[in-house]
């Protein structure tokens, strides 16, 4: 079973094809610590907030890939 980091955010989708990585954040305070994160955990992608609903067609997309 997979734990969660400390900062790590709730929901994303990594997407190594153009190197971006979705995030749906709540708070202002979220989107700091997730675009930290994500410079922590994947340097060479974009950081990309996004919403509820596009979270799930951005996951279901990739899952059909």
């Amino acid at each position: 079973m997979k734990t969660k980091q400390s900062s790590e955010p709730e929901k994303f989708v990594v997407d190594d094809y153009t190197f971006t990585v979705f995030i749906v954040v709540k708070n202002f305070t979220g989107a700091m610590a997730a675009s930290n994160w994500c410079g922590r955990y994947y340097p060479n992608h974009d950081c990309k907030f996004v919403s509820d609903d596009r979270f799930q067609q951005l996951k279901q997309d990739l899952k059909n890939d």
